[in-house]
């Protein structure tokens, strides 16, 4: 009996089979890229099912986030779009809520083929972050109008671009975020809560909202240089701009400077303020978060009202009897000491003015060394000439005062016309 598999021309089978194999898995690839060009569409048009967005909410979760969209468009070789988006996150006592309008985001193929995140690009349009402490009544910031962008600098870096409007002050911030693989890691246990960042920005928003600014006549700009793995470790190098300032009830002119921010020190240097043409004040002031303490020098050109009027402290009766209202030159510095305790305050000040008159008295030149410390007033020495007929008038001294207990005590000499004098200060002898 012949056997029929003889017959067969195993080549051709083997052929035909592998063709067909071939057609087949052809077919299902097609099937399979049209099906996720199908779904890439409708997520591109009609936005990530609800189990997708559950996903994203997720994996924000786990890094300290709570999310919620109106709706996230996405597609493979287009943007990620989120509309209606609401982010919040707590660090140190403060919740950060983040609303946007608009969202856009693209990543790498590197997020493609890791599931890492990994942005190339982002954008956010009609922003706005809302700062509020979870424990108590506070005043912390709101930033509206925002607009941002974040792009891959050199190396595992960010480049951040923000503008914004706070409390009537056109916001502008620019830098650098290192290490930025560490955005997309889990965050760990939080520490115990340091209450020092809640402080300064509820100070620094008080600061802000005591003033009235023109409108566009502010701005602020600021460059960022900031760890992603170790967020305590910052600095900022920025500058203000400010025409048209209304503080504390007055119109100054213009207020300007510079600063630097470091987690030791707040520090403010070159500010210029300048009241009106005959008064302004130059200085530099540092603040020492973590001691609560600060030091500044400041010299400039002001009237002694004009000096209790910025500092919020009422003038002393005695000084208000003088109608002293004449600017007069001055240098000041204030050494370390708690910026929330004025009774430790301990200042050195020199002043001098010329060509004015003290009551009816009229006053040639006037200079003096003072000592304000331990809620006393020490003037170990002062000149004082008196502009008259006469040639040589002329009172040195020195004093101490005590503001509280309304004392003091006075040594002086000069040559004088004493009855003359004292009636036009107002004094009887």
């Amino acid at each position: 009996m012949k056997n029929p598999l003889r017959n067969i021309r195993w080549h051709r089978f083997a052929f035909r089979l592998t063709k067909g194999t071939i057609r087949v898995a052809i077919l299902v690839a097609g099937i399979i890229v049209g099906a996720a060009v199908l779904f890439d569409l409708y997520c591109e048009i009609k936005g990530l099912p609800g189990w997708a967005v559950d996903m994203v909410r997720g994996e924000l979760a786990r890094r300290g986030v709570r999310g919620e969209f109106r709706e996230i468009r996405a597609g493979l070789l287009s943007s990620i779009v989120a509309e209606d988006v609401t982010l919040v996150a707590d660090h140190q006592g403060i919740e950060f809520t983040l609303r946007v309008d608009q969202l856009k985001a693209r990543l790498g193929y590197r997020a493609l083929l890791s599931r890492q995140p990994f942005l190339q690009t982002l954008d956010l349009n009609g922003a706005s972050l809302r700062c509020t402490s979870r424990d108590r009544d506070a005043v912390l910031p709101y930033i509206g109008d925002l607009r941002a962008d974040l792009r891959p600098h050199s190396g595992d870096a960010y480049a951040i671009n923000l503008r914004g409007f706070f409390e009537g002050v056109n916001l502008r911030l620019t830098g650098y975020i290192r290490n930025a693989d560490a955005l997309w890691q889990p965050r760990p246990d939080q520490p115990e809560e340091d209450r020092r960042l809640s402080e300064l920005l509820e100070a620094i928003t008080a600061a802000f909202r005591q003033c009235r600014f023109g409108s566009g006549d502010a701005s602020l700009e600021a460059t960022v240089d900031v760890d992603a793995e170790n967020w305590r470790e910052y600095a900022v190098l920025g500058n203000w701009n400010i025409a048209n300032l209304m503080l504390r009830g007055m119109l100054t002119q213009t207020c300007k400077g510079q600063f630097t921010v470091s987690p030791r020190q707040i520090v403010f240097r070159e500010v210029a303020v300048r009241l009106n043409r005959d008064e302004h004040l130059l200085g530099k002031v540092v603040l020492e978060p973590a001691t609560r303490q600060f030091w500044a020098e400041i010299e400039g050109r002001s009237a002694l009202g004009t000096i209790f009027q910025l500092a919020a402290t009422d003038q002393p009766d005695w000084v208000r009897r003088f109608g002293l209202t004449v600017p007069f030159g001055f240098k000041a510095v204030l050494h370390p000491a708690p910026w929330d305790d004025p009774a430790k305050w301990h200042v050195e000040l020199t002043a001098e003015s010329s060509g004015f008159a003290l009551r009816d008295l009229p006053v040639q030149r006037f200079e003096a060394r003072a000592e304000i410390r331990d809620r006393t007033v020490r003037i170990p020495a002062f000149a004082w000439h008196i502009a008259s007929e006469r040639s040589g008038e002329k009172i040195e001294g020195s004093a101490t005062i005590w503001p509280e207990a309304g004392q003091f005590a006075l040594d002086m000499k000069g040559a004088a016309d004493w009855r003359l004098r004292s009636r036009q200060l107002g004094i009887r002898l």
